[in-house]
């Protein structure tokens, strides 16, 4: 599938044979793990760790394969610090003759997520020896196969369409075409909890969450209209978060980038729809809501009738697309220009591109 035309054609037309093809990724996603039975491919191990001052620890995770992701949840009151390294940079290790995969610092709580790049040995390091007191800490580290992982091992019970992750991943190549933003990877895998959730490393979208949310609703392309808007939802929090805007983290914000997205995008008739499903079925609503990571993306009845005024309200549609314009590429605006769509403020497009062509 070919996003340079299609994408240019999205916020330029709404005929409907056009507006199908944003639905091909999803439901890809869908078809592939709705077959799927086998989720077992999933670690958990929680351990309690003293680190005496001026010492470090380790916990040494074995035989990880290419792209599986690392979940990893340490509390503790005394600041720490933490990385992640391959076994190279752990044989070196307190120089380290590579960049970690990641560095922080415990300050009460610490999590982060890593997809691991080359199958390897890897190493959570808690290193103390710049610390005053001793760190006891309560450490969760969680280890997933991908999808593209269960796929090369040919797991029971899992089927893949030839090039699944490959169009899972150009999801967010194909945004870059549209917006200008510091690329993240959208990967599915499988995990222990169930949802569709962002960190700075990217989207995850879980496999079991498909299947629970389709059997949570029993319709197939109310369950893709979720799926949209969830991944779209996801997308809003890290590209708000990089552009600057101080609510990146508000879930009703979120929803609204989502929802105006997915309206430039030709999917105002699907949003309207899957709104009023809920709406007209708080049960499904409120299953679907428990299955959300965390209960942070809730469908609940109350953000139905937001989302369905925020479809309803022109002017708010048109503050959003405002607010994307200094953010798109220069080569989407002046598609957006040619066209004379009538979505945008064309002279709010005229004097943003007027002033990236104007020397410094």
């Amino acid at each position: 599938m070919c996003y340079d035309n299609y994408m240019q054609i999205i916020f330029l037309s709404s005929r409907p044979v056009l507006r199908k093809k944003i639905l091909l990724i999803v439901s890809v996603i869908f078809f592939f793990f709705l077959s799927s039975t086998c989720f077992s491919q999933t670690k958990q191990v929680e351990l309690s760790l003293q680190v005496p001052r001026g010492q470090w620890k380790t916990a040494r995770l074995k035989n990880l394969p290419r792209q599986a992701s690392i979940m990893v949840e340490i509390y503790g009151k005394q600041p720490l610090n933490v990385l992640l390294v391959d076994q190279a940079a752990y044989n070196s290790f307190p120089d380290l003759s590579a960049p970690p995969l990641f560095r922080g610092e415990v300050i009460d709580k610490l999590s982060f997520t890593v997809l691991i790049p080359a199958a390897d040995n890897y190493y959570l390091i808690l290193d103390n020896r710049t610390g005053e007191k001793k760190s006891n800490m309560q450490i969760k580290i969680q280890a997933s196969a991908t999808a593209a992982s269960l796929s090369q091992k040919s797991t029971p019970g899992v089927t893949s369409e030839p090039g699944f992750e490959k169009k899972l991943e150009s999801l967010g190549t194909e945004l870059e075409k549209i917006f200008m933003f510091d690329p993240f990877p959208i990967k599915a895998i499988v995990c222990s909890n169930t949802g569709v959730f962002s960190s700075p490393e990217g989207i995850i979208l879980c496999v079991d969450f498909i299947k629970q949310v389709f059997e949570s609703i029993g319709n197939q392309e109310k369950t893709t209209d979720v799926l949209i808007f969830a991944l779209f939802h996801e997308v809003g929090h890290l590209l708000l978060e990089q552009w600057g805007y101080p609510f990146y983290d508000n879930e009703e914000i979120a929803d609204e980038f989502a929802s105006i997205l997915l309206i430039v995008v030709g999917q105002k008739e699907r949003l309207s729809s899957t709104a009023e499903y809920f709406l007209s079925t708080p049960s499904a609503s409120e299953m679907v809501a428990k299955i959300f990571q965390d209960d942070r993306h809730p469908l609940s009845v109350q953000r139905s009738r937001n989302i369905l005024r925020s479809i309803k309200n022109p002017e708010k549609t048109r503050r959003w697309l405002n607010f994307f314009i200094p953010h798109m590429q220069t080569a989407m605006l002046r598609k957006i220009l040619d066209s004379q769509s009538s979505n945008f403020d064309l002279e709010v497009v005229r004097l943003e591109l007027k002033k990236r062509e104007s020397p410094d």
